[in-house]
């Protein structure tokens, strides 16, 4: 199975071991990781020089990249599930995008970021939304699935 793996546990990877276990154990299961472009942009923008970003979009390219696919009406849907939970002012736009990525292309979203439980909460209560698995992972490697 394909996982799209979000910013927050690519930089807690190298900090927490509970992160890098779990996420080893998926590489070591066969997960292919995949990466799209929100994800890419929020991942490289710590970069201090343009040899760290060159460092770092050779590090995301390594992974499958998802297509640029048409996204506007899953991220409307998307907001509109939340907007009816009221939990649209606990995700960033950013994570709506990345959400709806990891919708469009049939993919687990892996991630630390807690704003993706309001998401998956969210899939939960509105029909025709799509399926959107999430495994949240927190900094001791204690796994959620959503």
């Amino acid at each position: 199975m394909t996982h799209l793996v979000d910013t927050s546990v690519w930089h807690k990877y190298g900090r927490f071991s509970g992160v890098a276990s779990v996420i080893d154990a998926l590489d070591q299961a066969g997960a292919i990781f995949s990466t799209c472009p929100p994800v890419i942009a929020e991942y490289c923008f710590s970069a201090r020089n343009t040899s760290e970003l060159t460092e770092m979009q050779n590090e995301m390219a390594q992974f499958y990249q998802l297509d640029a696919r048409e996204l506007t009406q899953t991220i409307h849907r998307i907001q509109m599930a939340l907007v009816r939970r009221n939990l649209h002012r606990a995700v960033g736009a950013s994570d709506v995008v990345i959400a709806a990525y990891a919708v469009s292309a049939e993919q687990v979203l892996v991630t630390c970021d807690r704003d993706f439980l309001h998401i998956a909460t969210a899939f939960r209560h509105t029909r025709n939304l799509g399926r959107l698995h999430v495994t949240h992972i927190d900094e001791a490697g204690h796994v959620i699935q959503a």
